[in-house]
């Protein structure tokens, strides 16, 4: 059984890895990916804007930086109602009535 220590923990060192692909991944999220994209549009002329806003790569980090964001949400959601409780059942504990 994991102890709150050990989940409160685990958590925080998510978050930290998080941070360390978070700012990244939005900074990149609207440049145009490395290592170019398609040779040329239809007419033959190149079209860096075109190729820049229609690239899978940048597509998928733009969903996954959306997934990762309702995420966040969701846990934070979950998490933010234990913080009163918690310290509601805290000062009962301690001889406090609410």
């Amino acid at each position: 059984m994991t102890t709150i220590h050990e989940a409160y923990a685990e958590l925080i060192q998510t978050l930290k890895d998080l941070e360390g692909v978070l700012r990244p991944a939005v900074a990149a999220q609207y440049d145009a990916p490395p290592g170019g994209t398609s040779d040329a549009a239809p007419n033959g002329i190149p079209n860096p804007t075109l190729d820049t806003v229609i690239d899978a790569r940048r597509s998928d980090l733009s969903d996954e930086i959306r997934r990762t964001a309702a995420a966040l949400l969701t846990a934070t959601r979950a998490i933010r109602p234990q913080v009163p409780a918690l310290g509601a059942a805290l000062a009962r504990w301690e001889g406090e009535t609410p």
